[in-house]
Protein backbone atom coordinates (compact mmCIF):
# COMPACT_ATOMS: atom_id res chain seq x y z
CA UNK A 1 0.00 0.00 0.00
CA UNK A 2 1.29 3.49 -0.86
CA UNK A 3 2.30 5.46 2.22
CA UNK A 4 3.20 8.67 0.44
CA UNK A 5 6.95 8.35 1.04
CA UNK A 6 9.66 9.07 -1.49
CA UNK A 7 10.88 5.48 -1.21
CA UNK A 8 7.41 4.32 -2.26
CA UNK A 9 7.46 6.72 -5.19
CA UNK A 10 10.86 5.46 -6.37
CA UNK A 11 9.69 1.85 -6.00
CA UNK A 12 6.62 2.50 -8.15
CA UNK A 13 6.72 0.74 -11.55
CA UNK A 14 5.89 4.04 -13.26
CA UNK A 15 8.60 6.10 -11.57
CA UNK A 16 10.75 5.87 -14.71
CA UNK A 17 7.88 7.43 -16.66
CA UNK A 18 7.90 10.34 -14.22
CA UNK A 19 11.62 10.75 -14.93
CA UNK A 20 10.91 10.98 -18.66
CA UNK A 21 8.15 13.52 -18.09
CA UNK A 22 10.51 15.55 -15.90
CA UNK A 23 12.93 15.57 -18.83
CA UNK A 24 10.42 17.73 -20.67
CA UNK A 25 9.99 19.92 -17.59
CA UNK A 26 13.75 20.37 -17.39
CA UNK A 27 14.09 21.35 -21.04
CA UNK A 28 11.26 23.86 -20.98
CA UNK A 29 12.08 25.45 -17.64
CA UNK A 30 15.78 25.79 -18.38
CA UNK A 31 15.05 27.07 -21.89
CA UNK A 32 12.64 29.68 -20.60
CA UNK A 33 15.30 31.49 -18.62
CA UNK A 34 18.49 30.37 -20.34
CA UNK A 35 18.30 33.55 -22.40
CA UNK A 36 18.49 35.69 -19.25
CA UNK A 37 22.26 35.52 -18.84
CA UNK A 38 22.93 35.20 -22.56
CA UNK A 39 20.84 38.24 -23.47
CA UNK A 40 23.63 40.84 -23.42
CA UNK A 41 25.69 38.63 -25.73
CA UNK A 42 22.74 37.89 -28.01
CA UNK A 43 21.91 41.58 -28.31
CA UNK A 44 25.53 42.39 -29.03
CA UNK A 45 25.55 39.78 -31.80
CA UNK A 46 22.17 40.25 -33.53
CA UNK A 47 20.75 43.42 -31.89
CA UNK A 48 17.06 44.00 -31.14
CA UNK A 49 16.91 45.30 -27.54
CA UNK A 50 13.58 47.03 -28.26
CA UNK A 51 12.11 43.58 -28.91
CA UNK A 52 13.07 42.10 -25.53
CA UNK A 53 9.61 42.69 -24.07
CA UNK A 54 8.02 41.22 -27.20
CA UNK A 55 10.34 38.23 -26.95
CA UNK A 56 9.21 37.51 -23.40
CA UNK A 57 5.54 38.03 -24.13
CA UNK A 58 5.52 36.06 -27.40
CA UNK A 59 7.25 33.15 -25.65
CA UNK A 60 4.62 33.12 -22.94
CA UNK A 61 1.74 33.66 -25.38
CA UNK A 62 2.79 30.63 -27.40
CA UNK A 63 3.20 28.57 -24.22
CA UNK A 64 -0.29 29.66 -23.12
CA UNK A 65 -1.85 28.36 -26.32
CA UNK A 66 0.09 25.11 -26.06
CA UNK A 67 -0.83 24.67 -22.40
CA UNK A 68 -4.50 25.33 -22.99
CA UNK A 69 -4.53 22.84 -25.86
CA UNK A 70 -2.71 20.11 -23.98
CA UNK A 71 -5.85 18.93 -22.20
CA UNK A 72 -7.59 18.81 -25.59
CA UNK A 73 -4.77 16.73 -27.11
CA UNK A 74 -4.75 14.37 -24.14
CA UNK A 75 -8.49 13.81 -24.48
CA UNK A 76 -8.31 13.11 -28.22
CA UNK A 77 -4.92 11.46 -28.84
CA UNK A 78 -3.46 10.51 -25.47
CA UNK A 79 -0.41 11.87 -23.70
CA UNK A 80 2.25 9.79 -25.49
CA UNK A 81 1.57 11.26 -28.92
CA UNK A 82 1.47 14.87 -27.71
CA UNK A 83 4.51 14.68 -25.45
CA UNK A 84 6.86 13.01 -27.94
CA UNK A 85 5.68 15.25 -30.78
CA UNK A 86 6.25 18.32 -28.62
CA UNK A 87 9.83 17.21 -27.93
CA UNK A 88 10.52 17.01 -31.68
CA UNK A 89 8.98 20.44 -32.20
CA UNK A 90 11.15 21.80 -29.39
CA UNK A 91 14.27 20.60 -31.19
CA UNK A 92 13.14 22.41 -34.34
CA UNK A 93 12.71 25.65 -32.40
CA UNK A 94 16.18 25.33 -30.93
CA UNK A 95 17.62 24.88 -34.43
CA UNK A 96 15.90 28.07 -35.59
CA UNK A 97 17.25 30.13 -32.69
CA UNK A 98 20.73 28.69 -32.99
CA UNK A 99 20.95 29.69 -36.66
CA UNK A 100 19.20 33.08 -36.34
CA UNK A 101 20.88 35.94 -38.23
CA UNK A 102 18.71 38.57 -36.55
CA UNK A 103 16.22 39.05 -33.72
CA UNK A 104 13.00 38.34 -35.72
CA UNK A 105 14.24 34.86 -36.70
CA UNK A 106 15.44 34.29 -33.14
CA UNK A 107 11.95 35.20 -31.91
CA UNK A 108 10.33 32.68 -34.27
CA UNK A 109 12.56 29.98 -32.85
CA UNK A 110 11.63 31.01 -29.30
CA UNK A 111 7.93 30.87 -30.14
CA UNK A 112 8.30 27.32 -31.50
CA UNK A 113 10.19 26.31 -28.35
CA UNK A 114 7.42 27.82 -26.23
CA UNK A 115 4.64 25.94 -28.04
CA UNK A 116 6.49 22.67 -27.57
CA UNK A 117 7.61 23.32 -24.00
CA UNK A 118 4.20 24.56 -22.85
CA UNK A 119 2.66 21.37 -24.21
CA UNK A 120 5.17 19.14 -22.41
CA UNK A 121 4.63 21.02 -19.16
CA UNK A 122 0.85 20.78 -19.10
CA UNK A 123 0.82 17.17 -20.34
CA UNK A 124 3.13 16.29 -17.45
CA UNK A 125 0.69 17.72 -14.91
CA UNK A 126 -2.12 15.73 -16.53
CA UNK A 127 -0.05 12.54 -16.69
CA UNK A 128 0.93 12.62 -13.01
CA UNK A 129 -2.74 12.58 -12.01
CA UNK A 130 -3.30 9.42 -14.05
CA UNK A 131 -0.09 7.58 -13.16
CA UNK A 132 -0.05 7.80 -9.37
CA UNK A 133 -2.40 7.03 -6.53
CA UNK A 134 -3.55 9.81 -4.24
CA UNK A 135 -1.00 8.69 -1.65
CA UNK A 136 1.91 9.28 -4.03
CA UNK A 137 0.51 12.16 -6.06
CA UNK A 138 1.81 14.89 -3.74
CA UNK A 139 5.29 13.37 -3.80
CA UNK A 140 5.18 13.12 -7.60
CA UNK A 141 4.08 16.72 -7.93
CA UNK A 142 6.84 17.58 -5.48
CA UNK A 143 9.42 15.97 -7.77
CA UNK A 144 7.99 17.91 -10.73
CA UNK A 145 8.14 21.13 -8.72
CA UNK A 146 11.73 20.46 -7.66
CA UNK A 147 12.81 19.74 -11.23
CA UNK A 148 11.01 22.86 -12.45
CA UNK A 149 12.66 25.05 -9.85
CA UNK A 150 16.11 23.60 -10.37
CA UNK A 151 15.88 23.86 -14.16
CA UNK A 152 14.19 27.25 -14.33
CA UNK A 153 16.76 28.95 -12.21
CA UNK A 154 19.79 26.89 -13.26
CA UNK A 155 19.00 27.79 -16.87
CA UNK A 156 20.61 31.22 -16.45
CA UNK A 157 23.67 29.56 -14.90
CA UNK A 158 23.92 27.20 -17.87
CA UNK A 159 23.51 30.20 -20.15
CA UNK A 160 26.26 32.07 -18.34
CA UNK A 161 28.64 29.13 -18.69
CA UNK A 162 27.68 28.62 -22.34
CA UNK A 163 28.21 32.21 -23.43
CA UNK A 164 31.47 32.40 -21.48
CA UNK A 165 33.03 29.24 -22.87
CA UNK A 166 31.12 28.16 -26.01
CA UNK A 167 28.77 30.90 -27.28
CA UNK A 168 25.02 31.27 -27.06
CA UNK A 169 24.30 29.35 -30.27
CA UNK A 170 25.96 26.23 -28.84
CA UNK A 171 23.50 26.24 -25.93
CA UNK A 172 20.53 25.95 -28.29
CA UNK A 173 22.21 23.22 -30.34
CA UNK A 174 22.79 21.20 -27.19
CA UNK A 175 19.18 21.67 -26.01
CA UNK A 176 17.86 20.57 -29.40
CA UNK A 177 19.86 17.35 -29.34
CA UNK A 178 18.58 16.57 -25.84
CA UNK A 179 15.00 17.14 -27.02
CA UNK A 180 15.39 14.69 -29.89
CA UNK A 181 16.71 12.06 -27.51
CA UNK A 182 13.78 12.65 -25.16
CA UNK A 183 11.29 12.31 -28.03
CA UNK A 184 12.59 8.86 -29.00
CA UNK A 185 12.87 7.63 -25.42
CA UNK A 186 9.42 8.80 -24.29
CA UNK A 187 7.67 7.46 -27.41
CA UNK A 188 9.03 3.97 -26.73
CA UNK A 189 8.73 4.11 -22.94
CA UNK A 190 5.13 5.30 -22.81
CA UNK A 191 3.80 2.72 -25.31
CA UNK A 192 2.78 -0.01 -22.79
CA UNK A 193 1.07 2.36 -20.32
CA UNK A 194 -2.63 2.75 -21.01
CA UNK A 195 -3.04 6.00 -19.07
CA UNK A 196 -0.38 7.58 -21.31
CA UNK A 197 -1.51 6.17 -24.64
CA UNK A 198 -5.31 5.96 -24.51
CA UNK A 199 -7.45 9.04 -25.24
CA UNK A 200 -8.81 10.47 -22.01
CA UNK A 201 -12.32 11.06 -23.35
CA UNK A 202 -14.90 8.86 -25.01
CA UNK A 203 -17.31 9.76 -27.77
CA UNK A 204 -16.89 11.59 -31.07
CA UNK A 205 -13.90 13.83 -31.62
CA UNK A 206 -14.49 17.43 -30.60
CA UNK A 207 -13.59 20.22 -33.02
CA UNK A 208 -10.27 21.99 -32.68
CA UNK A 209 -10.88 25.30 -30.80
CA UNK A 210 -9.30 27.48 -33.48
CA UNK A 211 -11.31 30.62 -32.80
CA UNK A 212 -10.74 30.60 -29.06
CA UNK A 213 -7.03 29.97 -29.48
CA UNK A 214 -6.87 32.77 -32.01
CA UNK A 215 -8.52 35.20 -29.58
CA UNK A 216 -6.10 34.23 -26.81
CA UNK A 217 -2.89 34.28 -28.83
CA UNK A 218 -3.61 37.47 -30.78
CA UNK A 219 -4.84 39.17 -27.61
CA UNK A 220 -1.64 38.48 -25.70
CA UNK A 221 0.49 39.42 -28.71
CA UNK A 222 -1.39 42.72 -29.09
CA UNK A 223 -0.56 43.58 -25.48
CA UNK A 224 3.06 42.60 -26.10
CA UNK A 225 3.20 44.71 -29.27
CA UNK A 226 2.01 47.71 -27.31
CA UNK A 227 5.38 47.72 -25.56
CA UNK A 228 7.27 47.81 -28.85
CA UNK A 229 5.26 50.36 -30.86
CA UNK A 230 5.19 53.34 -28.48
CA UNK A 231 2.97 56.01 -30.03
CA UNK A 232 0.02 57.97 -28.61
CA UNK A 233 -2.33 56.26 -31.07
CA UNK A 234 -1.03 52.73 -31.60
CA UNK A 235 -0.08 51.80 -28.02
CA UNK A 236 -3.55 52.46 -26.47
CA UNK A 237 -5.24 50.82 -29.46
CA UNK A 238 -3.20 47.64 -29.06
CA UNK A 239 -3.96 47.54 -25.33
CA UNK A 240 -7.70 47.83 -25.96
CA UNK A 241 -7.62 45.20 -28.70
CA UNK A 242 -5.58 42.83 -26.52
CA UNK A 243 -7.89 43.10 -23.51
CA UNK A 244 -10.97 42.83 -25.71
CA UNK A 245 -9.79 39.64 -27.40
CA UNK A 246 -8.90 38.01 -24.09
CA UNK A 247 -12.36 38.82 -22.75
CA UNK A 248 -13.86 37.24 -25.87
CA UNK A 249 -11.77 34.11 -25.27
CA UNK A 250 -13.01 33.76 -21.70
CA UNK A 251 -16.66 34.33 -22.68
CA UNK A 252 -16.56 31.95 -25.62
CA UNK A 253 -14.78 29.27 -23.61
CA UNK A 254 -17.29 29.61 -20.80
CA UNK A 255 -20.17 28.54 -23.06
CA UNK A 256 -18.28 25.68 -24.74
CA UNK A 257 -19.71 23.03 -22.40
CA UNK A 258 -17.72 19.81 -22.38
CA UNK A 259 -15.27 21.31 -24.87
CA UNK A 260 -14.08 23.98 -22.43
CA UNK A 261 -10.35 24.56 -22.13
CA UNK A 262 -10.51 26.34 -18.78
CA UNK A 263 -11.99 24.67 -15.69
CA UNK A 264 -15.31 25.65 -14.24
CA UNK A 265 -15.00 28.59 -11.79
CA UNK A 266 -11.73 29.74 -13.37
CA UNK A 267 -13.07 33.31 -13.59
CA UNK A 268 -14.61 33.39 -10.10
CA UNK A 269 -11.87 34.92 -7.91
CA UNK A 270 -13.53 33.90 -4.63
CA UNK A 271 -13.77 30.23 -5.59
CA UNK A 272 -11.11 27.62 -4.93
CA UNK A 273 -10.19 27.25 -8.58
CA UNK A 274 -10.51 30.95 -9.39
CA UNK A 275 -8.29 32.08 -6.52
CA UNK A 276 -5.68 29.47 -7.52
CA UNK A 277 -5.68 30.92 -11.03
CA UNK A 278 -5.12 34.42 -9.64
CA UNK A 279 -2.19 33.21 -7.54
CA UNK A 280 -0.58 31.63 -10.61
CA UNK A 281 -1.09 34.73 -12.76
CA UNK A 282 0.10 37.38 -10.32
CA UNK A 283 2.96 35.62 -8.56
CA UNK A 284 4.49 34.69 -11.91
CA UNK A 285 3.89 38.23 -13.19
CA UNK A 286 5.67 39.62 -10.14
CA UNK A 287 8.70 37.43 -10.89
CA UNK A 288 9.00 38.53 -14.53
CA UNK A 289 11.22 41.55 -13.86
CA UNK A 290 13.76 39.53 -11.86
CA UNK A 291 14.00 36.84 -14.52
CA UNK A 292 13.84 38.82 -17.78
CA UNK A 293 15.01 42.36 -17.04
CA UNK A 294 17.26 42.15 -13.99
CA UNK A 295 20.21 40.48 -15.80
CA UNK A 296 20.59 43.43 -18.16
CA UNK A 297 20.05 45.92 -15.34
CA UNK A 298 22.56 44.46 -12.86
CA UNK A 299 25.11 44.17 -15.66
CA UNK A 300 24.67 47.86 -16.45
CA UNK A 301 24.45 49.15 -12.87
CA UNK A 302 26.92 46.90 -11.05
CA UNK A 303 29.01 45.33 -13.79
CA UNK A 304 27.97 41.75 -13.03
CA UNK A 305 29.38 39.38 -15.70
CA UNK A 306 27.13 36.64 -17.15
CA UNK A 307 28.54 33.90 -14.92
CA UNK A 308 27.81 35.92 -11.76
CA UNK A 309 24.28 36.67 -12.95
CA UNK A 310 23.88 32.94 -13.53
CA UNK A 311 24.95 32.18 -9.96
CA UNK A 312 22.53 34.78 -8.59
CA UNK A 313 19.58 33.33 -10.47
CA UNK A 314 20.68 29.82 -9.53
CA UNK A 315 20.01 30.74 -5.89
CA UNK A 316 16.35 30.60 -6.82
CA UNK A 317 16.85 26.99 -7.92
CA UNK A 318 18.38 26.13 -4.59
CA UNK A 319 15.58 27.81 -2.66
CA UNK A 320 12.79 26.31 -4.80
CA UNK A 321 14.23 22.78 -4.78
CA UNK A 322 15.05 22.75 -1.08
CA UNK A 323 11.63 24.10 -0.09
CA UNK A 324 9.72 21.73 -2.38
CA UNK A 325 11.75 18.76 -1.14
CA UNK A 326 11.37 19.50 2.56
CA UNK A 327 7.67 20.36 2.47
CA UNK A 328 6.21 17.91 -0.08
CA UNK A 329 5.28 15.39 2.63
CA UNK A 330 2.95 17.78 4.48
CA UNK A 331 -0.52 16.18 4.73
CA UNK A 332 -3.56 17.73 3.08
CA UNK A 333 -5.01 18.97 6.35
CA UNK A 334 -1.99 21.27 6.79
CA UNK A 335 -1.24 22.25 3.20
CA UNK A 336 -2.73 25.72 3.64
CA UNK A 337 0.26 26.86 5.72
CA UNK A 338 3.02 26.34 3.11
CA UNK A 339 0.73 27.92 0.50
CA UNK A 340 0.16 31.10 2.48
CA UNK A 341 3.66 31.38 3.89
CA UNK A 342 5.27 30.56 0.55
CA UNK A 343 3.42 33.28 -1.34
CA UNK A 344 4.20 35.64 1.53
CA UNK A 345 7.92 34.92 1.19
CA UNK A 346 7.73 35.45 -2.59
CA UNK A 347 6.06 38.81 -1.93
CA UNK A 348 8.88 39.69 0.46
CA UNK A 349 11.32 38.90 -2.35
CA UNK A 350 9.59 41.43 -4.63
CA UNK A 351 9.96 44.06 -1.93
CA UNK A 352 13.61 43.06 -1.49
CA UNK A 353 14.38 43.68 -5.16
CA UNK A 354 12.81 47.11 -5.00
CA UNK A 355 14.74 48.04 -1.84
CA UNK A 356 17.99 46.54 -3.08
CA UNK A 357 18.00 48.56 -6.28
CA UNK A 358 16.76 51.71 -4.56
CA UNK A 359 19.52 51.68 -1.92
CA UNK A 360 22.17 50.01 -4.13
CA UNK A 361 22.36 47.23 -1.53
CA UNK A 362 23.44 44.23 -3.57
CA UNK A 363 23.11 41.63 -0.74
CA UNK A 364 19.36 42.35 -0.78
CA UNK A 365 19.29 41.39 -4.45
CA UNK A 366 21.04 38.08 -3.77
CA UNK A 367 18.66 37.34 -0.89
CA UNK A 368 15.65 38.19 -3.06
CA UNK A 369 16.67 35.73 -5.77
CA UNK A 370 16.83 33.03 -3.09
CA UNK A 371 13.56 33.97 -1.38
CA UNK A 372 11.66 34.25 -4.65
CA UNK A 373 12.45 30.66 -5.56
CA UNK A 374 11.92 29.32 -2.04
CA UNK A 375 8.55 31.01 -1.68
CA UNK A 376 7.00 29.66 -4.87
CA UNK A 377 8.67 26.28 -4.35
CA UNK A 378 7.06 26.04 -0.92
CA UNK A 379 3.58 26.73 -2.22
CA UNK A 380 3.27 25.40 -5.74
CA UNK A 381 2.87 21.65 -5.09
CA UNK A 382 0.08 22.28 -2.62
CA UNK A 383 -1.67 24.82 -4.83
CA UNK A 384 -1.85 22.21 -7.60
CA UNK A 385 -3.03 19.47 -5.26
CA UNK A 386 -5.64 21.58 -3.52
CA UNK A 387 -7.02 23.16 -6.70
CA UNK A 388 -7.18 19.80 -8.51
CA UNK A 389 -9.51 18.12 -6.00
CA UNK A 390 -12.38 17.19 -8.30
CA UNK A 391 -14.19 13.85 -8.83
CA UNK A 392 -14.58 14.39 -12.58
CA UNK A 393 -11.39 13.32 -14.37
CA UNK A 394 -11.83 15.75 -17.26
CA UNK A 395 -12.38 18.71 -14.96
CA UNK A 396 -9.37 17.63 -12.94
CA UNK A 397 -7.35 17.56 -16.18
CA UNK A 398 -8.54 21.07 -17.03
CA UNK A 399 -7.40 22.39 -13.66
CA UNK A 400 -4.02 20.63 -13.92
CA UNK A 401 -3.44 22.03 -17.42
CA UNK A 402 -4.81 25.50 -16.60
CA UNK A 403 -2.51 26.25 -13.66
CA UNK A 404 0.75 26.27 -15.65
CA UNK A 405 -1.17 28.03 -18.43
CA UNK A 406 -2.10 30.80 -15.98
CA UNK A 407 1.56 31.02 -14.96
CA UNK A 408 2.39 31.67 -18.59
CA UNK A 409 -0.41 34.22 -18.86
CA UNK A 410 0.94 36.12 -15.89
CA UNK A 411 4.42 36.17 -17.38
CA UNK A 412 3.10 37.24 -20.79
CA UNK A 413 0.95 40.06 -19.44
CA UNK A 414 3.77 41.27 -17.20
CA UNK A 415 6.23 41.14 -20.11
CA UNK A 416 3.90 43.26 -22.24
CA UNK A 417 3.04 45.69 -19.45
CA UNK A 418 6.59 46.10 -18.14
CA UNK A 419 7.85 46.22 -21.72
CA UNK A 420 5.72 49.31 -22.30
CA UNK A 421 7.16 50.91 -19.16
CA UNK A 422 10.78 49.91 -19.73
CA UNK A 423 10.88 50.86 -23.42
CA UNK A 424 9.12 54.11 -22.67
CA UNK A 425 11.87 54.95 -20.17
CA UNK A 426 14.63 54.17 -22.67
CA UNK A 427 15.56 50.55 -21.94
CA UNK A 428 18.07 49.39 -24.58
CA UNK A 429 21.45 47.75 -25.00
CA UNK A 430 23.02 51.23 -25.10
CA UNK A 431 21.18 52.90 -22.20
CA UNK A 432 23.21 54.84 -19.66
CA UNK A 433 23.38 54.18 -15.91
CA UNK A 434 20.82 56.87 -15.07
CA UNK A 435 18.28 55.34 -17.44
CA UNK A 436 18.91 51.85 -16.05
CA UNK A 437 18.35 53.12 -12.53
CA UNK A 438 15.05 54.74 -13.50
CA UNK A 439 13.93 51.52 -15.19
CA UNK A 440 14.64 49.50 -12.03
CA UNK A 441 12.55 51.82 -9.85
CA UNK A 442 9.55 51.53 -12.11
CA UNK A 443 9.57 47.88 -13.15
CA UNK A 444 10.22 46.56 -9.64
CA UNK A 445 7.93 49.16 -8.11
CA UNK A 446 5.14 47.85 -10.35
CA UNK A 447 6.04 44.20 -9.64
CA UNK A 448 5.40 44.51 -5.91
CA UNK A 449 1.63 45.21 -6.25
CA UNK A 450 1.34 42.08 -8.43
CA UNK A 451 2.83 40.03 -5.61
CA UNK A 452 0.43 41.61 -3.10
CA UNK A 453 -2.54 40.60 -5.27
CA UNK A 454 -1.19 37.03 -5.32
CA UNK A 455 -0.89 37.11 -1.53
CA UNK A 456 -4.50 38.27 -1.20
CA UNK A 457 -5.64 35.50 -3.56
CA UNK A 458 -3.67 32.97 -1.50
CA UNK A 459 -5.53 34.06 1.60
CA UNK A 460 -8.86 33.53 -0.20
CA UNK A 461 -7.62 30.16 -1.47
CA UNK A 462 -6.81 28.80 2.00
CA UNK A 463 -9.37 30.71 4.06
CA UNK A 464 -11.79 27.76 4.40
CA UNK A 465 -8.97 25.67 5.91
CA UNK A 466 -7.84 28.51 8.18
CA UNK A 467 -11.39 29.01 9.44
CA UNK A 468 -12.05 25.30 9.95
CA UNK A 469 -14.76 25.15 7.28
CA UNK A 470 -12.82 23.40 4.53
CA UNK A 471 -14.93 21.21 2.26
CA UNK A 472 -14.32 19.58 -1.14
CA UNK A 473 -14.94 21.99 -4.03
CA UNK A 474 -17.78 19.86 -5.43
CA UNK A 475 -19.94 17.08 -4.09
CA UNK A 476 -20.63 15.13 -7.23
CA UNK A 477 -19.00 14.34 -10.51
CA UNK A 478 -20.11 16.18 -13.58
CA UNK A 479 -18.70 14.07 -16.41
CA UNK A 480 -20.49 15.68 -19.29
CA UNK A 481 -21.03 19.28 -18.19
Amino acid sequence: MDKGRYRDLVASPVFVHLIALCGGIWLFAADELIVATMLPGILGDIGGASLVGLMGASFEAAAIVAGALSAYLARRRGIRFGFSGAAVLFALGCALSASAPDMPVFLVGRVVQAVAGGGMLSLTFIAVGGLFSSGLMARAYGVVSMIWGLAAFSGPLVGGVAITYAGWRAAFIYAGLLALGLAVWSFRLFAPVESLTAPRADGPAEPFPRVRMGYLFVGVMALAGAGVVLTPMITPALIVVGIGLMVLFVRRDGVAGGQRLLPRDATRPLSRVGSAMLIAIFISGASLASGLLSPVLVAKLYGWPPIVIGYALFLGAFGWTLAASLLSGIPERREHWPILLGIGVATLASAGFLAGFHFDFQPALWASYLLGGAGVGSAWTFIVRRASQHPDRLEKDRVAAALPTMQRLGLALAAGFLGIVANGLGFSETMDVATARTVTYWVFGLSLPMALVALAAALVFVWPALSGRDVPPVSAATPSD
